[in-house]
């Protein structure tokens, strides 16, 4: 009877672990955590590139959007004999929306620009012990 009793005890609890009891988790992080870490990071710094590039892309646009309309109208001053009623009418009218293509690209540029730069400073760092002596790796 006490020996049918601990058979059920024993079955009530589960299989045993063949490997033992499971290790305490190490404060140190694995190599795997590290690759993972590193792995996320540079999603991150992708993403980051190509928003910032986007944004400074699209000020450029802006920029270069306004230069030339400017320029044409600068232009139409130097020979006042060709000057027609409605010369320069497209040029006003282009130069404010690009302005405010160049307002509206130039906050989110700054704003990734400063982002890359803080994602940049915080790339996972991990020593590991090699044959020379404690390698860093940045």
């Amino acid at each position: 009877m006490i020996g049918s009793a601990l058979l059920s005890v024993a079955l009530a609890a589960g299989p045993a672990d063949p490997e033992g009891p499971t290790p305490a988790p190490s404060a140190a992080p694995s190599a795997s955590e590290f690759d993972l870490a590193q792995q996320a990071w540079q999603r991150r710094y992708r993403r980051l590139r190509v928003q910032t590039g986007v944004s400074w892309g699209l000020t450029a646009v802006g920029v270069v959007g306004m230069v030339i309309p400017i320029a044409k109208l600068a232009s139409y001053h130097s020979s006042p004999d060709t000057l027609e009623l409605d010369t320069g009418f497209t040029e006003f009218i282009t130069i404010p929306m690009f302005a405010a293509l160049t307002a509206a690209a130039l906050v989110p540029a700054i704003v990734y620009t400063s982002r890359l730069v803080d994602h940049r400073r915080k790339r996972p760092l991990q020593a590991r012990l090699h044959p020379g002596g404690v390698m860093l790796l940045f």
